[in-house]
């Protein structure tokens, strides 16, 4: 038996037989309770259901087999297809699919398929997931009589808090009425959320199906359009989901278990959800588990999940990071991608290698007594390429990319002030890819993170990117290319919005832009063990590692090695000055002066 999902919106169905319970046929209600959830006493294959215009009940599900209810929309559930449709050219279909079974590649929405869109004589075959099988459908101008009014909390109608939100309202008065002017998607899920304009002529958003929470009762219905009863899945018989993770039914990619909508909220009861502090004095990645919050991101070598990310080389955002209530380790990211959709992917040394690091500087990474050899810019924001044959030359990680300097030499990536350096290959073995996403000259709208009001002329508005910048806070807490500069085309208003800067992610795009170019094998994989170099300070007492062959080998690698060396390798010295993160000047008893890697480095008490 499949899985049922709280916030499911549905209407009454084939064995019904509570009178007028709902109001009447054609009026919605959401899932809230479903049976064998924690905290609910409900019987086996029974559901609670809110309806849109008041009044909670139980329905069977299947139990004694009678099924009570149809399921007239499973967005709010975060169910997409990354198909187009056919009609009203929405980039994704939101919930149900209906596909012709005539006309090759012709793919309707659900309102578009209730509106008669395309030939209403062709059969179709409607998927309930990107993972269903398909049910096959009669055509519709066979199921006129089956035709009904839907009706409910859709835009412009009339709305009183429910009675749970009366008792805390978040509204900032007590109002009576409010006006829906807009319903929308709420993290990611889809239609679930209204916007409601109160009486005080107050806007806010409140919950509608989003994992089953509903804040607002319908005093006056609008009525929504017509809808095949007989088309729509049979609550309980409906192929929704299945064990492997899916990311239309929000999942865990590649982590312990799959998750979905429903079970989103006890991730918790798994994962420790970890916020590190982003910021502390200049680099953002002190010592002890690395926050990744912010960090921009691509597909890696392991990648096995298809086009989430909407293709090779194109961006995403890590907005959360999560650890191992057990071991304390860092298991698992959550990562919004450019185009508004986002997903979980385990990361850390049990991680299948599915993400790359495009871009640190949004963490607050930089390189402060660094400048760029090419580009003169300076600080280094984000990862620091410096090259190993030549002396005191550093790029950026745009340079690096636009290929400056001599592609034949190889370079030390270096993630952090405190990371140890890793080398890579040479550029010109290597291949390059080209980053796409938000970028100056996508076209965007609003993302999860919105927080402007109209400024952008109200939501479906579209802007133009112009430019990406560093954003610069009050409280201290920089990062580098986190600010998207956005010409809205309604109102002819440029603004500010945030793109990783405390993991914010402000818009999404509706065309990507491309942008600079990237080596994907010398990029850094998210969340992998990495050695971090001693946190030496200036006047440390300090000896070279035990093993000698070690210390040849390391300096030789970064061509300090001499054979004067050799004979210091056992004695203790001071550490003079701290050139950069691979070379740190030691000062000897006969005033002898040696630069040397801090990776072969250790303090002396």
């Amino acid at each position: 038996m499949t899985t049922i999902k709280r916030g499911l919106r549905v209407v009454r169905g084939p064995d019904w037989k509570w009178a007028d319970q709902d109001k009447g046929e054609g009026h919605v209600g959401t899932v809230v309770k479903i049976s064998g959830q924690e905290g609910t006493n409900l019987p086996e294959n029974h559901v609670s259901v809110m309806w849109d215009t008041g009044g909670k009940k139980r329905y069977k599900t299947g139990h004694e087999n009678t099924f009570d209810l149809y399921v007239f929309d499973n967005a709010q559930c975060g169910v997409f297809h990354r198909s187009p449709c056919h009609e009203c050219n929405s980039e994704i279909i939101k919930g149900i699919r209906w596909k012709c079974s005539v006309c090759p590649d012709i793919n309707l929405c659900t309102r578009c398929y209730m509106n008669d869109g395309h030939d209403t004589s062709h059969s179709f075959i409607r998927l309930d997931s990107c993972r269903s099988s398909g049910q096959s459908l009669p055509a519709r101008s066979e199921s006129l009589d089956e035709k009904c009014q839907a009706q409910g909390t859709f835009k412009n109608a009339t709305v009183c808090r429910t009675q749970d939100m009366n008792k805390g309202s978040n509204d900032g008065e007590k109002v009576e009425e409010g006006t829906i002017l807009d319903v929308g998607d709420l993290l990611l899920t889809f239609r679930s959320k209204v916007i409601v304009q109160w009486s005080n002529k107050k806007v806010f958003d409140y919950p509608m199906g989003h994992d089953g929470e509903v804040n607002v009762t319908c005093i006056t219905p609008t009525l929504w359009g017509l809808y095949y009863r007989n088309h729509l899945p049979v609550l309980g018989k409906m192929i929704m989901d299945r064990e492997t993770p899916d990311l239309t039914i929000l999942s865990v990619a590649g982590c312990f278990q799959g998750y979905n909508c429903q079970s989103f909220k006890e991730i918790d009861r798994h994962l420790s959800c970890i916020e590190h502090q982003l910021f502390s004095k200049e680099e953002s990645n002190g010592p002890g588990m690395p926050s990744f919050i912010g960090y921009r991101v691509v597909r890696g070598p392991g990648w096995n999940w298809g086009d989430q990310d909407f293709g090779e080389g194109h961006l995403g955002t890590v907005i959360k990071s999560f650890c191992n209530t057990e071991t304390q380790e860092l298991d698992a990211v959550l990562v919004i991608w450019d185009h508004g959709m986002g997903n979980m992917y385990r990361v850390g040394d049990g991680g299948t290698l599915g993400l790359c690091v495009f871009d640190t500087a949004q963490n607050g990474v930089k390189h402060s007594a660094v400048r760029c050899s090419e580009c003169k810019a300076r600080p280094i924001h984000g990862i620091r390429w410096k090259c190993v044959l030549c002396k005191d030359f550093d790029l950026c990680s745009r340079c690096y990319g636009d290929d400056k300097h001599d592609v034949s030499h190889e370079f030390w990536r270096i993630e952090t002030r405190v990371a140890k350096p890793v080398k890579v290959g040479k550029r010109s073995e290597t291949q390059k890819v080209q980053a796409k996403g938000i970028l100056p000259g996508a076209t965007v709208r609003r993302g999860v993170h919105w927080q402007w009001g109209e400024v952008d002329g109200g939501d479906g508005a579209l802007g133009v990117v112009t430019d990406v910048k560093n954003w610069t806070s009050d409280d201290g807490r920089d990062s580098g290319r986190s600010r998207i500069d956005v010409a809205w085309d309604s109102t002819g208003r440029t603004n500010a919005c945030r793109l990783g800067h405390t993991g914010r992610v402000e818009l999404k795009f509706i065309r990507a832009a491309p942008g600079g170019f990237y080596f994907k094998g010398h990029l850094p994989i998210l969340g992998k063990s990495k050695e971090q170099c001693p946190a030496l300070e200036i006047e440390d007492k300090v000896k070279c590692l035990d093993d000698a062959e070690t210390v040849k080998k390391i300096l030789r690698e970064n061509y300090l090695w001499s054979d004067d060396i050799e004979k210091y390798i056992t004695r203790i010295g001071i550490v003079e000055s701290i050139l950069d993160e691979v070379e740190v000047k030691v000062t000897y008893d006969e005033d002898i002066t040696l630069t040397l890697h801090p990776a072969v480095l250790i303090k002396v008490c």
